[in-house]
């Protein structure tokens, strides 16, 4: 029985032992797959197999979803990718573990991979926006400096300069004591500069000292000084660059970009001697090769041998990263030499060697152009369209097809391709280009013989693009289009017949001659001519000889202006007019008029009298000619040109002019008509002038005078300050003009009639696109004032410096300067005011703005409250032996709160300066100034109140007496506070703080509605050592208080004084406002108007409505009823703020048709107030109004 029963627990011991091992025999294989699964896959991450080790994390997240490894398997998958590069799924894979792991440790790590992935990949947008969680995340981190860097240069990448300037001034503003300091004020500046805010960029650059950015930031403050034309400045930076770090890649890059800025500028000799000494300097080999490059390049643009440095390039740097830069340029400078063979077998080397590369494309257009120059067409052709089918930038392949233009112009006589190709490229967004097309549509047009056409192409050339270099010959093609080019093609053949047909009679010459020249055909006229009037002995021999002289004459004024170096008739003319001259024939005295203009031709105001004189003389003894009106207005011309400096000749003229406007013909009395408007404009008989030439546009239309009388009539406007009609005329003028110097004046007066408008917009379009074609002082000056009434005050700096680097020495330069260092210190920008400031004082020595200057100087860094750079500045100033320099450094120290460090410095001054009880008293007030800020106003009471005794004889005895003021106001002792108030300011006129003692006095006196003793206060403060910046608040509370005083007078002059001094701040405006409003107030309604209509314009919403509304009701005090109608009706179509402006007007236009008796429409008025504003004041009023109207009725 005993042996059974252990049979039996031993079968159950078996059975139970089977069971355990089919139940969790598998689990335990799970664990130990998965186990070895998760090691296998962190091996190979270790070897660096990631991509391997990748597809087996993947495995394992699939295979294993519920293992407590699934989220170190799902980081080190993420891992895995970034380390294999594979960003894209890095990014997915790190996002889905913070997701589902949030509050695992790594996560932090995680999210900073993820940002750095979005980042490699160029995703900036996602990336700066990634970082910028990091930051908000964890603030507190170890990285979170560097994270929020890394999110504003993010930033900047993705041109999203707000959000890039926010993360970096957060960095300088919360953490200053970060060592990412310097790195962060470096992306800033390179984030302002990328908005062309160069002057806040500099800011930033010249604060980096003592970091490894320095190098960089040198460099970018001579690239920006560079970019405002400041060369001396950038030169002196470059050079310090170089001599601190030699080595440094900034100082070799800072060869390279004052060497591009001087090929920019053209200036050649500058730009090779820069690259010179490039190449001389031991530069990294990317800078030497670019160098080298570079210096082949200007070799080239001034025809010298580029082919052999391009060609040592070659040989030397077989593998350079430039190698296509250098191929292209060895093509061209084969070109350069003529040597088409080798120059195409260049470009064919670089695009074999280099077939993608964007050199290789623009390889084809080079090709084509030698094609071209070999008057090759059809290959030239084939060239350029293969540049356009691999072309993808928009503006290259438009100087493309500029040259195949040129093609079907030149060499193929394609004039429907060419005037297609020309009109299609004179809309592009690249001006040059469209300028060459405009220009060379009117070659077209002048090659096909319509002249007309020609000559409208290239006015509209002039019209858009008359900075272009191509603009004065525009104008001369014009000019001979249109009076020296042949009116219709002559057959050559027939002339050649005609000419043996009429070889024996003279007389049929003469009139062949004649036909020719009339059809401007001047050379072909002269054989018949010279044959005719070579007949002396026949009857048309004088005048065959006249018309000879004049077609010689019309050859040499066609030849001044197509081929001014070609050699003249003007010797064989004046003979032959001098001749003519002597006999007795009917065309003496025809060719004695022309012979004054050839015997004195001068422009000067001797000739011009000679030429006075002739005429003079021609009309006595000529008195019987019929050209004695021709000779008439010629002197009257002439005496017109002499009277700008003799004014007594002008009435001389004016009364030629009188008599030639009586003559028979209709062209002299044209000219007679224009010469009577410019006298009497030179007389300064304006408006007699305007009438006189408004009635000859009117008269004559399609004068060849008509754009001088409209630019003579514009400036007679401006000069009687009609500006919105003088702008008119102008604007006309630039419409299609013929003159490059007309079209110039009449912008530059437009810009000048839209300043005077302060339509500063305007003016600054103007103005910005003749600053294109040169700088000129009086254009800088506008457009700096423009620029700064407009508040673009970092053009304005632009603008202000390149006038003074330019036109430094022209007169009113001293306040252009001085006005420069002040946008600088009003923008604050210390550093360079100071700069500024120090350049008035040192280049202006005599002008009265020196002394302004030095003081500006003197108070910027610590009155602006600038204390870093106060203490920066004071530091290396000699402290221990200087009394003042140590005094303010402690001062400083103070202000910053630094009061451990100060007190060091306290006990050494004591060492060094006993006796300076000034100076101790100073540090004790500042002490107790600190217990201010910090809520200790009983101890600053104690501190202050000491200082006053101990120190009574110091001036800090009066600074410690105004701060005791606020300790005494924070205590809460109102009685105490207002009794050291009055004594401060009865006592301590002289001290600084008077003005701010008055102002708080004042606004005490204001509470109490004392108003007397409020303006009282407020003038005092005005006559203390307020800042310049308070100065427009306090003028508008003084004249404000001499309102409530009814003292309307003194009020105005307190408002005009706040506009006149400060015209551009904000208050100056609401002061305009005001002066309208106190003018209605005391009665005086028709001042009250002409103040405010003006501002109408420029006003908006509650303000707007507020002077309409007073303009009104001015007319409606003044019993003119129906203006008033018309003030009121404006409101009320024309609502702006608040809609109880239109209820006050709609009661006024009542009040008006009251008045008037119209009593009906009086109460349409108000029923309309009954309708629209319903359950208002205004109800009540229009109820009573309406009852009293119907009981009158």
């Amino acid at each position: 029985m005993i042996e059974k029963r252990n049979l039996v627990r031993l079968s159950r011991s078996a059975i139970l032992t089977v069971l355990l091992l089919l139940l969790f025999g598998p689990v335990y294989g799970q664990l130990q797959d998965e186990r070895e699964a998760f090691e296998y896959s962190q091996v190979l991450y270790s070897d660096g197999l990631y991509e391997t080790a990748a597809e087996e994390f993947r495995r394992f997240i699939l295979n294993y979803p519920t293992s407590e490894r699934l989220a170190h398997a799902r980081l080190r998958l993420a891992e895995a990718y970034y380390q294999a590069e594979s960003l894209t799924e890095a990014v997915d894979a790190y996002q889905i573990f913070v997701d589902r792991h949030p509050d695992n440790i790594e996560v932090i790590g995680a999210l900073r991979n993820r940002a750095t992935a979005l980042e490699r990949l160029g995703e900036h947008i996602r990336a700066a926006a990634a970082f910028s969680d990091l930051y908000e995340r964890f603030r507190t981190g170890e990285y979170a400096v560097q994270d929020l860097l890394s999110a504003g240069s993010n930033s900047r990448r993705a041109y999203d300069y707000p959000a890039a300037e926010q993360s970096l001034r957060t960095i300088i503003t919360n953490h200053p004591s970060s060592p990412l300091l310097r790195e962060a004020a470096f992306n800033l500046g390179l984030t302002l500069s990328d908005q062309e805010r160069q002057s806040e960029a500099l800011q930033q650059f010249e604060s980096i000292e003592n970091s490894e950015r320095e190098p960089d930031a040198l460099l970018e403050i001579g690239r920006i000084s560079l970019e405002q034309d400041n060369i001396t400045k950038a030169e002196r930076t470059f050079t310090e660059l170089r001599k601190r770090f030699p080595r440094n890649r900034s100082a070799h890059r800072s060869y390279l970009i004052l060497g591009e800025w001087y090929e920019n500028q053209a200036e050649w000799s500058k730009a090779i001697k820069t690259y010179e000494a490039a190449r001389s300097a031991r530069l990294g080999t990317a800078q030497q090769q670019l160098a080298i490059l570079g210096l082949a390049r200007v070799y080239r643009k001034t025809n010298r041998d580029g082919l052999q440095l391009y060609a040592q390039f070659l040989k030397v740097y077989p593998t350079s990263e430039f190698l296509p830069d250098a191929r292209l340029g060895l093509g061209r400078a084969f070109v350069d030499k003529k040597q088409y063979r080798q120059a195409i077998n260049a470009f064919k080397r670089l695009q074999e060697s280099f077939p993608d590369h964007p050199f290789s494309i623009t390889a084809h257009r080079d090709i084509g152009d030698v094609y071209a120059a070999l008057g090759s067409p059809r290959p030239a052709l084939a060239a350029y369209q293969r540049h356009l089918d691999r072309e993808t930038d928009a503006q290259e392949s438009s100087a493309t097809r500029l040259s195949m233009g040129r093609v079907y112009r030149e060499q193929l006589g394609w004039t429907d391709l060419a005037i297609e190709t020309f009109s299609q490229l004179t809309i592009t967004a690249r001006p040059k280009i469209a300028a060459s097309a405009q220009f060379q549509l009117g070659l077209v047009h002048e090659s096909t013989g319509v002249s007309h056409l020609a000559i409208r192409e290239y006015r509209n050339f002039l019209e858009r693009f008359a900075g272009e270099p191509q603009a004065g010959e525009a104008e001369r093609r014009i000019r001979y289009l249109s009076s020296h080019a042949p009116t219709d093609p002559i057959d050559q053949e027939l002339i050649d017949l005609l000419d043996d047909l009429t070889s024996e009679s003279m007389p049929a010459r003469l009139k062949l001659g004649k036909f020719l020249f009339s059809k401007r055909h001047y050379d072909r006229s002269i054989p018949f001519l010279e044959a005719a009037s070579a007949d002396t002995a026949g009857t048309n021999f004088a005048e065959a000889l006249y018309v000879l002289g004049h077609a010689l004459n019309a050859i040499d004024r066609r030849e001044e202006l197509l081929d001014p170096d070609a050699p003249g008739n003007r010797g064989r003319i004046l003979s032959i007019f001098s001749k003519l001259t002597d006999t007795e024939s009917s065309w003496s005295d025809d060719a004695a008029l022309v012979a004054i203009e050839l015997k004195h031709p001068g422009a000067d105001t001797a000739s011009a009298q000679r030429r006075a004189d002739a005429y003079d003389a021609f009309l006595k003894t000529h008195p019987q000619s019929d050209r004695i009106d021709d000779a008439r207005l010629k002197k009257a011309d002439t005496n017109l040109f002499l009277g700008r400096t003799k004014p007594g000749l002008i009435d001389l003229a004016l009364a030629d002019y009188s008599k030639v406007a009586k003559s028979g013909s209709s062209k002299l009395v044209e000219k007679a008509a224009y010469g009577t408007g410019r006298c009497l404009a030179l007389k300064k008989d304006f408006a007699a002038a305007e009438d006189a030439l408004r009635d000859f546009l009117f008269k004559y239309p399609n004068s060849s005078l008509g754009d001088e009388a409209r630019f003579q009539l514009g400036l007679i406007l401006l000069e009687r300050g009609y500006l919105q009609s003088a702008a008119a005329e102008f604007a006309d003028l630039l419409r299609a003009p013929t003159s490059v110097d007309l079209e110039k004046s009449s912008r530059v007066l437009l810009a000048e009639c839209y300043y005077r408008l302060e339509d500063f917009a305007s003016a600054i379009e103007i103005d910005e696109t003749l600053l294109s074609r040169g700088a000129e002082s009086s254009i800088l000056k506008r457009l700096g004032e423009s620029y700064s009434r407009t508040g673009e005050s970092e053009k304005a700096l632009s603008v202000l410096g390149l006038y003074v680097r330019k036109f430094s020495n022209t007169p009113g330069a001293d306040s252009l300067a001085f006005r420069r260092a002040e946008l600088l210190a009003q923008l604050g920008r210390t550093n360079q005011a100071i700069e500024a400031f120090d350049n008035v004082s040192t280049r202006y020595p005599k002008s009265a703005l020196t002394s302004p200057a030095l003081a500006s100087v003197s108070r910027l860094y610590f009155e602006k409250q600038n204390y870093e750079a106060a203490l920066k500045a004071v530091t290396g100033a000699g402290v221990a032996a200087n009394e003042a320099a140590a005094e303010l450094k402690i001062v400083t120290l103070l202000r910053l709160d630094r009061a451990k460090q100060a007190r060091k410095e306290i006990k050494t001054f004591k060492k060094n300066h006993p006796e300076a009880t000034e100076s101790l008293a100073r540090f004790e007030v500042e002490q107790a100034r600190i217990q201010l800020r910090y809520g200790n106003p009983k101890g600053a009471q104690k501190t202050l109140e000491g200082v006053a005794k101990k120190y009574a004889a110091t001036r800090s005895a009066a600074d410690a007496e105004f701060h005791l003021i606020e300790a005494l106001e924070k205590i809460g002792k109102p009685e105490e506070h207002f009794a050291a108030l009055l004594s401060f300011v009865k006592n301590r006129k002289n001290n600084a703080n008077w003005a701010l003692a008055n102002l708080e006095l004042a606004s005490i006196y204001t509470k109490d509605q004392d108003y007397v003793g409020a303006s009282r206060a407020y003038l005092n403060a005005l006559t203390g050592q307020l800042e310049e910046s308070r100065r427009p608040e306090v003028l508008e509370k003084l004249y404000e208080s001499h309102v409530n005083l009814r003292l309307y007078d003194s009020a105005i002059s307190y408002a005009r004084d706040l506009i006149e001094q400060h015209p551009l701040d904000s208050r100056a405006q609401d002061a305009r406002i005001s002066v309208g409003e106190i003018y209605s107030e005391k009665g005086e309604y028709e001042k009250s108007i002409a103040e405010l209509r003006p501002l109408l314009t420029k006003l908006s919403g509650d303000k707007w409505s507020s002077a309409q509304y007073v303009i009104a009701m001015a007319y409606q005090k003044m019993d003119e009823y129906e203006n008033a109608l018309r003030e009121h009706l404006k409101l009320v179509y024309t609502p702006q703020g608040s809609v109880n402006w239109v209820a006050n007007s709609l009661m006024g236009r009542a009040q008006c048709f009251t008045a008037l008796g119209r009593s009906r429409e009086a109460i349409e008025e108000l029923e309309k107030i009954r309708t629209r504003f319903s359950g208002t004041s205004f109800i009540l009023q229009a109820d009573q109004m309406i009852a009293e109207l119907r009981q009158n009725q």
